[in-house]
C-alpha cells in the first residue's frame, strides 16, 4: 500500500523550547485560527486503511479538531487549528509546549492507500 501523509498543507512545525524555569508569563500576542480542507481523490477499487480516529484538543491556549471522511473515491481531510491571544502565568508554559506538540504529532499522521 501507499502511505499518504493527511496534512500537505499546513503542518505545525515549529515547537517553542521547553524551559525548566520559566520567569515571565506565557504571552501569546497574536492568536489565529486556521480551517484546512483537503479532498484527496484516488478513483474506483480504492481502498483505504489505517485512517486515523478524529482528534479533538481543548486547552485554555486554544483548540485543535481534525477529521479524515472517506467520501466516494477518495477522502476528505478538515483541520481547525485555534491559537488564542492571552497572557498565562509561568507555569503553564510546559501546557502550552505540550499542545503544540500533539497537535505537530496529529499533523503528521498518515493513512494507507491499496488498490
Amino acid at each position: 500500500g501507499l502511505s499518504v501523509p493527511v496534512n500537505l498543507v499546513d503542518r505545525l512545525e515549529d515547537m517553542p523550547a521547553p524551559e525548566r524555569h520559566r520567569v515571565s508569563d506565557v504571552v501569546v500576542m497574536r492568536g489565529y485560527q486556521t480551517t484546512d480542507s483537503l479532498h484527496f481523490l484516488f478513483g474506483s477499487a480504492t481502498r483505504f486503511t489505517m485512517l486515523p480516529q478524529p482528534v479533538h484538543l481543548s486547552t485554555v491556549f486554544g483548540s485543535y479538531d481534525a477529521t479524515l471522511t472517506p467520501a466516494g473515491d477518495g477522502i476528505v481531510y478538515v483541520r481547525r487549528f485555534c491559537l488564542r491571544s492571552g497572557s498565562y502565568a509561568p507555569e503553564r508554559y510546559g501546557d502550552l509546549v505540550s499542545f503544540l506538540m500533539l497537535v505537530s504529532r496529529y499533523d503528521k499522521e498518515n493513512f494507507l492507500v491499496r488498490r
